[in-house]
């Protein structure tokens, strides 16, 4: 694939984004997501129009979402090296990986409710993984059966599916049980802006986007 091809979704994620950073700092945050965009090559995760800036439907019926959203979920996450993560929905595992990239030498689990979504995740991942030693593990699970996921807590969660707002209390609950003090969970509605919360003690402060976005459904 030429590399102006690469460099023309980088510019487009660039573009949409630059309106949300205000400092020196923010803009140094992201140029490392823009970094990790660069490193996980997003060949190896979508075979079709690969580096085209919009949401792609994948296989059993569901939709990533575009580089563009994608860079401003990651933002919106704050992360740094040596976070664990939590990601719940890895679909083709390059938002997995980029986290991954990220958070080096943290460890990041993603889970997926389908299991062949999971799988395909997995041997999508594998080369990445190797190549750039992240230490990412992605399971068949669903986040709401409270199985493995549920062992440990995460300095950040990060869903990939949007929720209703009668569905508010569900994410309060996955923050209280899951997320670490000081810890950051983000969130799509289907229709709507982006939710950030924030747990401190045993408080959690919520916030959302100005801008809104569309996301199949949390399952």
């Amino acid at each position: 694939m030429p590399e102006f091809i690469l460099q023309a979704m980088l510019r487009s994620v660039q573009d949409w984004n630059s309106e949300y950073l205000e400092t020196p700092e923010e803009e140094k945050r992201f140029q490392s997501i823009i970094s990790s965009m660069r490193a996980i090559d997003r060949k190896h995760f979508v075979k079709h129009s690969s580096y085209a800036d919009r949401p792609q439907q994948i296989s059993h019926g569901q939709t990533i979402s575009q580089p563009t959203t994608v860079a401003r979920m990651l933002f919106l996450a704050k992360l740094k090296p040596g976070l664990s993560v939590l990601e719940v929905g890895a679909c083709s595992g390059w938002n997995a990986c980029l986290i991954a990239y990220l958070v080096k030498p943290g460890k990041v689990v993603s889970i997926e409710r389908i299991p062949g979504l999971a799988s395909l995740a997995q041997a999508n991942s594998k080369k990445s993984i190797e190549a750039h030693r992240l230490d990412l593990e992605i399971k068949a699970e669903s986040v709401f059966d409270q199985g493995s996921a549920w062992t440990q807590t995460y300095d950040r969660i990060i869903i990939t599916a949007g929720i209703d707002r009668s569905e508010h209390s569900r994410l309060a609950e996955l923050a209280m049980r899951l997320l670490a003090d000081n810890g950051i969970l983000i969130c799509p509605h289907r229709t709507g802006p982006m939710i950030m919360v924030k747990k401190k003690g045993n408080q959690l402060q919520w916030q959302e986007t100005e801008e809104e976005y569309c996301f199949v459904p949390l399952v």
